[in-house]
């Protein structure tokens, strides 16, 4: 339970670093000063740079998990329903988890080893793939349409609204991310796509429970 803790402070602190200097400036000495260690005692939980990535990234892979198990059960025999509230939960676990804050703004990192980006990608893509496929088989969307490159289009966009916010002092615009959601909809041949997502944002789905920094600092 003392290891996780330390784990989880550890990643919480780089996870600003990460945001704040991007991957390639941050650095194992900046991370540990920010929780008052030397590089030596941060690195006897991670060595590498590249490890906290790794950490940050299983945080976005168990909640990109976790909205797919959490997305079938809300709306198990709707796809078009699924796939936006599956793009719109991970938005909101992120708005409330600077870890998956951070690792969401590393995909668009060119820094970022690809080794680890790519197959964070992959998970994502593949849910969202699946649940255009429900909705493509049950007429919600158009049938000559690739599930696959939709999801891919749509993930990408998706990523995109980030990108702006992240690189700038402009502040996530939360009504342009969603109508972006909209057009991404409409593009599938989803007729009711405006519909669908206010529906969604008003079910109660997205109330996501705020993740808090660990209230104490690490110790040699």
């Amino acid at each position: 339970m003392i290891a996780e803790k330390k784990r989880q402070e550890i990643l919480f602190a780089a996870a600003e670093e990460f945001i704040e200097r991007g991957y390639a400036a941050a650095t194992l000495s900046s991370v540990a000063g920010r929780l008052g260690l030397t590089k030596g005692a941060l690195a006897h939980h991670f060595p590498a740079k590249e490890q906290l990535l790794v950490g940050l990234g299983e945080q976005l892979s168990q909640a990109i998990i976790d909205s797919e198990k959490i997305t079938k059960v809300a709306y198990p025999d709707s796809g078009i329903h699924s796939a936006v509230a599956y793009m719109v939960h991970l938005g909101a676990i992120a708005a409330k988890n600077i870890q998956v804050a951070a690792a969401l703004q590393l995909l668009t990192d060119r820094g970022a080893p690809p080794s680890v980006i790519s197959e964070l990608i992959f998970v994502w893509l593949d849910g969202l793939a699946r649940f255009l496929k429900q909705a493509q088989d049950s007429g919600q969307i158009s049938k000559t349409i690739d599930t696959h490159e939709a999801a891919e289009f749509m993930l990408t966009t998706n990523i995109g609204t980030t990108l702006i916010p992240s690189r700038t002092k402009t502040p996530q615009n939360r009504r342009k991310r969603l109508n972006f959601i909209r057009l991404g909809m409409l593009s599938l041949g989803a007729e009711n796509a405006n519909t669908v997502v206010d529906e969604v944002l008003l079910s109660g789905y997205i109330d996501v429970p705020a993740i808090s920094p660990p209230a104490e600092q690490l110790v040699n």
